[in-house]
């Protein structure tokens, strides 16, 4: 796992534990759009942070979720680590 990646669920769990419990605010706290939030998480074994931060109020499943409004992809930083390179 990427150093950022570990840093970003760090972040996240202190997060949680100081009672932030808005989705959009703590993507826009961590630096990234929300939908990105959810796939490192995924990507990094850790579902159980992702559905605490999932919208109770939604019958969508994550993959369709663009809770950060149209274009803005461009404008936000995604919360995942460089590529590495072989």
């Amino acid at each position: 796992m990427h150093e950022k990646t570990k840093n970003i669920i760090e972040d996240l769990e202190w997060l949680l534990d100081c009672g932030e419990t808005h989705p959009e605010t703590i993507a826009r706290r961590l630096g990234c759009n929300l939908r990105n939030l959810y796939r490192l998480l995924y990507r990094a074994g850790r579902p159980d942070l992702a559905r605490q931060i999932t919208p109770k109020a939604t019958s969508q499943p994550l993959s369709t979720l663009n809770t950060m409004g149209p274009n803005t992809a461009a404008a936000t930083t995604p919360c995942q680590p460089p590529q590495e390179t072989a």
